[in-house]
């Protein structure tokens, strides 16, 4: 909302009604400027991903030896820190596939690196049962994730990794039907085109990640539907602001006032 609408909206109630331009003046900024901190307040508090900022980390491993093929997909949930204690699933996660069959898998409520969440990744993978024990190279893997690369005889190495930022979602008025869509083909071309990621791999590991990939679209969505009401929110505390500096105004200029220090 401009400045010049807010003002409209003020004219409309009679307590504006007898104001001469200085004053009001007075009260449209001061009513305007308490509904823009406002709005602001509540979208950074509601929304959980800024524009053009990361919202999703997938790391790629590949391993291929003796015959097998060792794949380890770390992602991370790459919502605001001020919305990190906010979420009820897991930030991080460690999902790992020996010939695509699930070896091991590791959450974290916080963000955290590789690195770190691979040490309850060996713990998950140490804790499979004997009659289903699935067998991964973690010696390598865990040189893979520390130096990059995994030079040793016998053995075909590689790691991907890309962050992918949250689309514009300002840029121009979007339903929140389609800022998901918008959310979730940007995200999805990202993958697929990423240099040493197996994207298959990557779906097929997001079943095990709560729907990691798919979770920034759908809860900027569910933000963008509401903003509406947070607009209506705001306007109302601008609304406010503007009527106490009305009664400001009305109070310095009563005859009462200057007989204040008398007293």
């Amino acid at each position: 909302m401009t400045k010049v609408e807010f003002a409209e909206k003020l004219k409309k109630n009679e307590i504006f009604f007898n104001l001469d331009s200085n004053d009001m003046e007075m009260v449209v900024e001061a009513g305007f400027s308490v509904m823009n901190r406002e709005l602001e307040r509540l979208l950074k508090e509601n929304i959980p991903y800024s524009s053009n900022q990361p919202c999703l980390r997938i790391d790629y491993l590949h391993i291929e030896k003796d015959g097998s093929v060792y794949e380890v997909i770390y992602g991370a949930d790459m919502v605001k820190k001020s919305h990190e204690s906010k979420s009820k699933l897991p930030l991080t996660y460690m999902v790992g596939f020996t010939d695509k069959m699930l070896a091991a898998v590791a959450t974290d409520l916080k963000q955290i690196e590789p690195l770190e969440i691979f040490h309850t990744f060996v713990k998950s993978y140490q804790n499979q049962s004997d009659d289903e024990y699935i067998d991964m190279p973690m010696e390598e893997i865990a040189t893979l994730l520390d130096k990059g690369s995994c030079e040793k005889y016998g053995i075909f190495a590689f790691i991907g990794s890309i962050v992918i930022n949250m689309p514009d979602y300002n840029d121009k008025p979007y339903t929140s039907e389609e800022i998901q869509v918008k959310i979730k083909d940007y995200q999805g071309s990202a993958l697929l085109t990423a240099p040493n990621i197996n994207s298959e791999t990557i779906l097929h590991a997001n079943a095990f990640m709560d729907n990691l990939i798919n979770r920034s679209a759908r809860a900027t969505s569910k933000s963008i539907a509401e903003i509406g009401m947070m607009k209506e929110q705001a306007i109302s505390y601008g609304i406010k602001a503007a009527s106490s500096k009305v009664m400001e105004i009305q109070i310095q200029s009563s005859p009462l006032s200057n007989m204040a220090g008398m007293f």
